[in-house]
C-alpha cells in the first residue's frame, strides 16, 4: 500500500498556510464509485507515485465490485482522491485499505484522514475491529496517516513482514509489512466524528 500526500507549500501559502484551504475543505464531497469513475481511478492514481499501477480493469471492478468499501473525494466534480479497501471473506471482522491516492491539488487539506473516517462511517465497514494494510519500511506518509488513524481511534499498531521483498517480488519491490490496527468499535467510531 502507498500513500501520496506530502506536498511542499508554495511561497504563497508558506505566507498565508490557511489561506483558502477551509474553503477548499469544506467543497469536498465524499461518495462510494460508480464504473465510469475507472478511468479517472486510473488517472489519479499514475498522478501519485509512488503508488503501484493497477491495470484499468482492475480499477473498473473495484469501482464496481467494491464500491461500497472504496472512496471517492471529489472537488468542484473532479476527482482528488481515492481509497481502495474491502474486506477480506476469510476475515470479514478485518476491511483491508489497499491504496490511498490524493491528487496534489488536494494536499494539505487532511484528505487522506477525512477519507479513512468517511470509509469507517459506511455501512459497509460495520462490525470491523480491524483496519488492516501493507505499507514499505520507507513511505513515511503512509506511516504518518495510519500512526494518526490508530491514535484518534485510540487503538493497538501492529507490524509484520506480510510480502518479502525476495521472496515475493523476486527483489523488485519493497518488502510490504502487514500493519494491524485494532481493536475499532463505538467508542473510537464516537471520537473520530467528534474530532471532525
Amino acid at each position: 500500500m502507498s500513500i501520496c500526500e506530502q506536498k511542499r507549500p508554495t511561497p504563497e501559502e508558506a505566507l498565508n498556510p490557511l489561506a483558502d484551504k477551509a474553503d477548499e475543505a469544506a467543497a469536498l464531497n465524499f461518495r462510494a464509485p460508480r464504473p465510469e469513475d475507472g478511468p479517472a481511478v486510473s488517472a489519479l492514481i499514475r498522478e501519485c507515485p509512488p503508488l503501484d499501477v493497477n491495470s484499468a480493469y482492475c480499477n473498473l471492478l473495484q469501482c464496481l465490485h467494491f464500491a461500497d468499501t472504496c472512496v471517492v473525494a471529489e472537488r468542484n466534480g473532479k476527482m482528488v482522491g481515492w481509497i481502495s479497501a474491502y474486506r477480506p471473506p476469510a476475515e470479514p471482522e478485518r476491511i483491508f485499505v489497499w491504496q490511498v491516492a490524493v491528487h496534489e491539488h488536494a494536499r494539505g487539506l487532511g484528505l487522506g484522514r477525512r477519507m479513512l473516517d468517511a470509509l469507517l462511517d459506511r455501512p459497509a465497514s460495520r462490525g470491523a475491529t480491524t483496519l488492516i494494510t501493507t505499507i514499505t519500511e520507507a513511505n513515511d506518509a503512509s506511516w504518518a496517516l495510519f500512526g494518526s488513524f490508530a491514535r484518534r481511534h485510540g487503538a493497538d499498531i501492529h507490524r509484520r513482514p506480510l510480502f518479502d521483498r525476495d521472496v515475493h517480488f523476486a527483489g523488485a519491490h519493497d518488502t510490504e509489512l502487514l500493519v494491524s490496527i485494532g481493536p475499532l468499535g463505538a467508542q473510537s467510531a464516537l471520537s473520530v466524528k467528534e474530532a471532525s
